[in-house]
């Protein structure tokens, strides 16, 4: 356990010190989250850790796309997590662009 104590008399200083701490120690701790996590994924660990739904669900909207990234080792596939991490930052929705980047990019193909 991290525990940190700061003496100063401006409460706003004071949050925002421990705003700025806290901060840092997520990211810290995100790394090294990472670090301990497989590059490769399973589809249960795809579901479970970078979506947060079930397999079925993933099985229906993500696995189903010809364009999310797999390898496969033997029959079995495998997700490479930086490139799926990579692929979700392309195709989150944006205000401007209702089916993200990669789809604009193929409209403009067309």
């Amino acid at each position: 356990m991290i525990e940190i104590s700061l003496k100063t008399e401006s409460t706003e200083l004071k949050n925002g010190m421990y705003d700025v701490v806290r901060e840092v120690l997520e990211e810290v701790l995100g790394d090294l989250e990472k670090e301990k996590s497989p590059a490769l994924l399973t589809r249960s660990q795809l579901a479970k850790e970078i979506f947060n739904v079930n397999i079925q669900t993933v099985d229906t909207h993500v696995l189903s796309r010809p364009d999310f990234p797999r390898i496969y080792v033997g029959s079995k596939p495998l997700f490479p997590r930086d490139q799926v991490m990579e692929w979700i930052r392309k195709n989150t929705l944006s205000e401007s662009l209702p089916y993200g980047i990669s789809h604009l990019k193929k409209a403009k193909e067309a």
